[in-house]
């Protein structure tokens, strides 16, 4: 039995429970996208253990192909003759290969996300896996869009709740540092950190002279700086990100 949803004033809270990052990281960076994946997989299964980071090891890992280039530049040097011992500049390439065998590097990133969704999956955690994005319209004829940045707000937030409504948790991924999409005055910025969403509502919200209209997501996050809690949308959009949703669902709920 999945856990039951709680409907709230304004929309829904799963109220999900925040896995903490292990101290001292098994990952390098950290280990927000185990903790983020287990705290999903336990609200969907509380009849089961939850995943261990043993499981996300094995779920997150092999993801990368082989340092091949290692072995292209040990041939080059040994038949160029530049190597002084082209046995032991072989070995040392067999070496590093085998140690990749041993230990794959962590694919931590959104599609190593993905994959290790589908790793759980043939590993025995029946769950359907979905992904949305709310893309914003532009009307060209109304407005001049000197720079294209437009987000979803209410759209964003209704969205996120008829998922969650029908049972869905969402993954996604954000800027921790809250430093909005340009950084450096004008490059990009790019996500670093992930989260679950398991809330949204949308209400109006007294205020001093009258009230207005709030609108809101609620995240779980597994970081010392712990976040864990309900952003207004606009804050979240504009400085966090979390624009994609990467969705899973109990299959047998």
């Amino acid at each position: 039995m999945v856990r039951q949803t709680e409907v709230i004033e304004g929309g829904v809270l799963l109220n999900v429970e925040r896995v903490p990052q292990p101290d001292p990281c098994r990952s390098e960076g950290g280990d927000c996208f185990a903790c983020s994946l287990i705290a999903a997989l336990q609200h969907l299964f509380p009849d089961q253990e939850p995943p261990t980071f043993e499981d996300t090891d094995r779920w997150f890992q092999g993801q990368w192909a082989e340092p091949t280039g290692s072995m292209k530049d040990a041939l080059r040097s040994i038949a160029s003759g530049e190597s002084e011992d082209p046995a032991a500049t072989a070995r040392g390439v067999v070496d590093k290969l085998d140690e990749y065998a041993r230990k794959p590097p962590t694919s931590n990133t959104w599609n190593g996300m993905d994959k290790a969704l589908w790793n759980a999956r043939s590993d025995g955690w029946s769950v359907d896996i979905a992904y949305d994005m709310v893309v914003p319209q532009f009307d060209p004829r109304q407005w001049g869009y000197g720079w294209p940045i437009v987000w979803g707000g209410d759209a964003y937030v209704q969205r996120l709740e008829a998922w969650l409504a029908a049972g869905w948790v969402a993954l996604t991924v954000c800027d921790m540092d809250a430093r909005g999409p340009i950084v450096d005055a004008y490059m990009l910025n790019s996500t670093n950190h992930f989260l679950v969403l398991d809330g949204a509502r949308t209400y109006w919200k007294e205020q001093e002279h009258g009230a207005s209209r709030a609108a809101e997501v609620h995240v779980v996050d597994s970081s010392r700086r712990n976040i864990t809690g309900w952003i207004e949308i606009n804050k979240w959009e504009r400085a966090y990100g979390g624009t994609p949703w990467m969705l899973v669902r109990r299959t047998d709920r």
